[in-house]
């Protein structure tokens, strides 16, 4: 309770509105948090979802699961991970989604805070795998705005899903938006990559 009243005092501190919410009709679903470019992004991202009353999971990195951010990372839906052990944590994930009646599991595809390269793919195979849709969340940082976007049933064509994913994300500032890649939201075939932590 008291976690859930600092961050929407911090949002209002902050001075950011919220655009739209998770539809109603869907209790299960991936959601992507993206542009990922500053430390800021955790929290604003935080205090969107508490001031929706919104109850996510998502994954950090063990190196953080240490008092006192364990606490407050824990208690906000986190599970941490050992990023040198990869490929379990998608199927991990699935099965997680296949025995919740409601789950809302947050991913930052980027994988980092500078410049990526390729985002991770993993969430998209999770939301394929447990047949559940993609939203896409986000922090324009330019119209100081956080909020979802269209959400994507994924089609099992990942390059032409990712294209859609690229058309939303190419118009969000990020905070550091240097280093947001746009060119990075691609795929070029099958091939899955590690299910990227939300926060490092």
């Amino acid at each position: 309770m008291v976690l859930r009243w600092m961050y929407r005092m911090f949002f209002w501190l902050a001075g950011w509105k919220i655009d739209g919410t998770i539809p109603s009709h869907i209790k299960k679903c991936v959601i992507i948090g993206a542009p990922h470019t500053s430390s800021w992004d955790f929290p604003l991202g935080m205090a969107t979802l508490e001031t929706l009353k919104i109850d996510i999971r998502y994954l950090y990195k063990k190196e953080l699961h240490v008092f006192p951010l364990k606490f407050i990372f824990d208690k906000s839906g986190g599970i941490p991970i050992d990023r040198s052990v990869k490929g379990k944590w998608v199927n991990n994930i699935v099965e997680l989604f296949n025995s919740s009646d409601e789950l809302f599991f947050v991913i930052a595809p980027e994988a980092t805070r500078s410049d990526a390269t390729r985002w991770k793919s993993g969430f998209y195979h999770i939301a394929n795998g447990a047949n559940v849709p993609i939203l896409m969340g986000y922090l324009d940082y330019k119209t100081k705005t956080a909020g979802f976007g269209p959400v994507l049933y994924p089609t099992g064509d990942i390059v032409m899903d990712f294209k859609e994913i690229k058309s939303f994300y190419s118009a969000k500032v990020g905070k550091n938006d240097a280093h947001f890649n746009r060119d990075a939201i691609r795929a070029t075939s099958t091939l899955m990559t590690f299910c990227a932590p939300l926060y490092f």
